[in-house]
């Protein structure tokens, strides 16, 4: 355990001093699940290919305008734009200038 501990100590203080640290490749699978980050930094998690209309429903009660689509990762989608991986989305309402056009 104490070596354990030292080596992690170590580690840490490279990563500190700006030397570059070691990656390990794990096993494993996609999750079935991905996350949307909004402008605010919540998250809603929810099912892989899942429409982004579907994430954004969680936020109809707190927004007064129509939701008509969505910035997702910087690009202009509609409600039914699939969500294939975690994203940075942001809502775009009827009160917005893009949501107008």
């Amino acid at each position: 355990m104490i070596k354990f501990l030292l080596r992690f100590i170590e580690s840490r203080k490279a990563n500190v001093s700006g030397e570059s640290c070691e990656f390990q490749l794990l096993p494993g699978s996609p999750r079935d699940t991905v996350e949307i980050h909004l402008p605010d930094n919540r998250v809603i998690c929810g099912r892989r290919g899942a429409p982004v209309g579907d994430f954004l429903r969680a936020l109809d009660e707190e927004i007064n305008a129509p939701i008509v689509g969505a910035i997702v990762n910087h690009e202009l989608h509609e409600l039914t734009y699939p969500i294939k991986i975690d994203a940075m989305v942001k809502p775009v309402t009827m009160a917005d200038p893009d949501g107008m056009v």
